[in-house]
């Protein structure tokens, strides 16, 4: 994987890699990342597929993934690190891991660092249909804001309606 290319400044992928899973009709796995094949040691099977997805995501950071069964069933879902991981995201050179801001800020005040998943327009009557990767609710859960850029609105994803969650 190409990972320096892939971090903004601040060390966040610009985008996230996507890892393949293809499954055969035995149940056997071939992986690749961004178009490229992964070697593996062993054979991978379906059983092994999310130990391998989850150390990926160790691994890289946030991933995209991708599993297409034999029969052309396709299932989309990210999948990010876990929280102990002792393998962070390579930094750019130079870079500390924590950073100071200066801001706007009231002393103590809570700040929300937001990560962007996805981007809608919202329809005629103010309201924005969208899906949220089951993955990003179960890690992140209540801290899921919804940020209209021009209202300046802010809303908890556990208050919005309609969202599939």
């Amino acid at each position: 994987m190409k990972r320096a290319s892939n971090l903004d400044a601040s060390g966040v992928p610009i985008f996230l890699p996507t890892v393949e899973i293809r499954i055969d009709t035995e149940g056997v796995a071939a992986v690749t990342i961004d178009e490229e094949p992964f070697e593996l040691s062993t054979r991978l099977r379906r059983g092994g597929v999310r130990s391998l997805v989850q150390d990926l995501a160790d691994r890289y950071g946030p991933i995209r993934v991708v599993i297409v069964e034999a029969d052309g069933e396709t299932y989309v879902d990210i999948e990010t690190p876990r929280e102990d991981t002792a393998n962070p995201l390579p930094r750019p050179r130079g870079e500390s891991a924590s950073q100071r801001t200066k801001g706007p800020f009231q002393p103590d005040e809570d700040v929300l660092v937001a990560v962007v998943v996805d981007r809608r327009t919202s329809g005629p009557n103010g309201s924005v249909a969208l899906r949220v990767p089951p993955v990003i609710t179960q890690r992140y859960g209540g801290a899921v804001y919804l940020l209209g850029r021009t209202s300046h609105a802010v809303v908890p994803l556990t208050e919005a309606e309609g969202v599939d969650r």
